[in-house]
C-alpha cells in the first residue's frame, strides 16, 4: 500500500490495531518529527499532517552534488605594491589614460594585477573593446575563472596569443573577435592555410563578417590568394566587392593588376628633352588611349568631379595607385625616386598627387613616403606611420602644424616611443601658441610619452607670470597635470 492508503487504514481501524509502517520519501522527516513522541494517536496525526502537507506542496527537489568551481593558482608575479597603489587610485579617480598605460606596461612585463583589482579591471575592459584581451590577460587565472561565472564578462574571453595558436577550435566555436584574432595570427604564420580556412566558411557568414575577415588578407597578400578572391567578385555586398577588387589590384601580376599595367605601359611615356648643354627627362601621358570595358568593370570611375581634372587623366591616376613603384621604375627605365619627381613635378602633378599618395600607402613604400613629406610637403599622418621613429621625428613640427590632434593620436600608437627633449620643446612651444589644440585627455596621453628631461621646461611654462588670460590659464592647468603625470609615471615599477 502507498502512504495514503496506510493513513486511511489506520484511521478506520484505529492506532491500537494498526499504525502506518512507511511514509515514503518523507520518512526521515517523520522520524525526526516523532522521535520523542510516545502517544500513538499524536504520532499518527503529526505524521499524517506532514505527509499531506508534503503532497500538497509538491515533491522535494532531488539533491544534486555539484563540484564546486575552484580558481586555478596563478603562475605569474603580481605588480609591485607601489604601482598597485597608484593603479587603485587611478581606478577610484576613473583616470582612463593612466589606467591604460599601467595595464599596457603590466602586460608587456608579463605581470598580474592584484586580486582586489580584477573586478574593476574586467569592468573597464567591457568599455575598452580594443584592449579587452590585454585587460583580461593581466587579470590572470582569476580573471578567466570569474568570466565563467558572469555572462557579461564572458564577452571578454578574447584568447591570448598562445591560446589562439593552440586553440584552433576557436575558429569553429568562437565569437567574431576571437575568430578574427585567430585568423590574423594564422595569416602571419601560414598565409595559405588562413586563406583555405576562410574559403570554407565565408559563404556562410554575413556581409559585415565577410568584410572583417577579408581585411585580414592584406597581411602577406600574394598571388596565392588570387583564385579565392576572384571567386568572391559576385558577392552581393558592394562593400565586400569593393574590397575584393582592391585586394586583387594590389597583387602585382594578378589578372586585374596586369590589365592596369598594360594600360599604363601604353599611356605612360618618358622622353628625353635635349637642351644646348644638357638633357632632361620629361613625362608624357597619352590621353588618347581609352581603357577597355574590362578595366572599367573593376570599379574605375568614368567621370572626374574635380574641375580641370580631365577624365582621361583621371582614369590613368586611378590605375597608377595600384602599380608598385619598383615595377613602374622598371617599365620606364627611371629609378623610383626620379620617377616620383617626374610625376609630382609634371604639369599634371597637382591632380596625380592624391593617387601617388595612395600608391605609397598601398605598398607602404618608405622611400616615396620620405620624399613626399620632405620635398613635397605632404602631411598625411599615414605617411609618418611608414617611417622609422628616428626618421619620423625630423618631421614632427610639420605634422603638429597641420594636424596636432592626429599627431598626438599617432604618438599614442607608436610602441615604446619616447618624445625626445628636442621634439618635446617643439611640442610645448606649439601648445603655448595653440593651447586649445588638444583636450584634457590628450595632454595627459602626451605626457605619458614625454622624456622626463622636459620637466624643467614644463615647470617654467606652468609658473604664473603676472596676470593670465583665460588661454594661458587653460594651458597652465593642463601643463600642471602633465607634470603630475610624468612624475607619477617615473614612480611606477614593473
Amino acid at each position: 500500500m502507498n502512504p495514503t492508503e496506510e493513513i486511511i487504514k489506520t484511521a478506520l481501524l484505529g492506532t491500537d490495531r494498526y499504525v502506518p509502517s512507511e511514509f515514503g520519501e518523507i520518512q526521515p522527516f517523520v522520524d525526526k518529527l516523532t522521535q520523542k513522541q510516545d502517544n500513538k494517536e499524536a504520532l499518527f496525526l503529526k505524521s499524517s499532517f506532514a505527509y499531506f502537507l508534503y503532497t500538497e506542496a509538491g515533491n522535494i527537489p532531488p539533491k544534486q552534488e555539484n563540484e564546486s568551481l575552484v580558481c586555478p593558482p596563478e603562475s605569474l608575479e603580481y605588480l609591485a605594491q607601489t604601482t598597485t597603489e597608484n593603479l587603485k587610485s587611478c581606478f577610484t579617480a576613473n583616470d582612463d589614460e593612466i589606467i591604460l598605460y599601467i595595464i599596457q606596461k603590466c602586460y608587456q612585463a608579463n605581470k598580474l594585477i592584484p586580486p582586489e583589482l580584477v573586478i574593476p579591471c574586467l569592468q573597464k575592459a567591457l568599455s575598452n573593446k580594443n584592449n579587452a584581451s590585454m585587460f583580461l590577460k593581466v587579470c590572470g587565472e582569476r580573471g578567466a575563472w570569474l568570466c565563467q561565472l558572469n555572462p557579461e564578462w564572458q564577452k571578454l574571453t578574447m584568447l591570448t596569443d598562445t591560446e589562439v595558436i593552440s586553440g584552433e577550435d576557436v575558429w569553429e566555436t568562437g565569437n567574431f573577435e576571437q575568430r578574427q584574432t585567430y585568423l590574423a595570427d594564422l595569416r602571419q604564420r601560414n598565409p595559405s592555410e588562413a586563406t583555405e580556412k576562410l574559403s570554407m566558411v565565408i559563404s556562410q557568414e554575413n556581409a559585415a563578417t565577410r568584410l572583417g575577415f577579408l581585411e585580414i588578407l592584406t597581411l602577406n597578400l600574394s598571388l596565392d590568394d588570387e583564385v579565392f578572391l576572384i571567386s568572391l567578385l559576385n558577392d552581393k555586398s558592394q562593400k565586400v566587392k569593393k574590397l575584393v577588387y582592391h585586394l586583387l589590384l594590389k597583387i602585382q601580376g594578378s589578372q586585374l593588376n596586369t590589365l592596369y599595367l598594360r594600360h599604363i605601359q601604353k599611356t605612360f611615356i618618358i622622353q628625353d628633352k635635349k637642351g644646348l648643354l644638357s638633357s632632361k627627362k620629361n613625362l608624357v601621358i597619352d590621353k588618347s588611349v581609352i581603357p577597355s570595358e574590362e578595366i572599367f568593370s573593376t570599379g574605375i570611375d568614368k567621370v572626374s568631379s574635380q574641375k580641370g581634372f580631365e577624365d582621361e587623366l583621371y582614369w590613368f591616376a586611378q590605375m597608377l595607385a595600384y602599380i608598385h613603384p619598383n615595377i613602374l621604375a622598371k617599365e620606364t627605365g627611371v629609378n623610383e625616386l626620379d620617377l616620383l619627381e617626374l610625376l609630382m613635378n609634371s604639369k599634371e602633378g597637382k591632380f596625380l598627387s592624391a593617387y601617388i599618395l595612395e600608391n605609397t600607402l598601398n605598398f607602404e613604400y618608405q622611400e616615396w613616403a620620405l620624399a613626399l613629406i620632405s620635398k613635397h610637403k605632404l602631411t598625411d599622418i599615414r605617411l609618418l606611420e611608414l617611417l622609422p621613429s628616428a626618421k619620423a621625428e625630423d618631421f614632427y613640427g610639420k605634422f603638429m602644424e597641420s594636424n596636432m590632434y592626429g599627431f598626438v593620436n599617432y604618438l599614442q600608437t607608436q610602441k615604446d616611443l619616447f618624445i625626445s627633449l628636442k621634439s618635446g620643446k617643439e611640442i610645448i612651444d606649439y601648445l603655448i601658441k595653440n593651447p586649445y589644440s588638444l583636450n584634457k585627455a590628450q595632454f595627459k596621453s602626451l605626457a605619458l610619452v614625454m622624456d622626463k628631461a622636459l620637466l624643467p621646461t614644463l615647470y617654467e611654462v606652468a609658473q604664473p607670470k603676472g596676470e593670465l588670460n583665460y588661454q594661458m590659464k587653460h594651458l597652465q592647468t593642463n601643463l600642471i597635470e602633465m607634470i603630475q603625470t610624468i612624475e607619477l609615471r617615473e614612480t611606477l615599477v614593473f
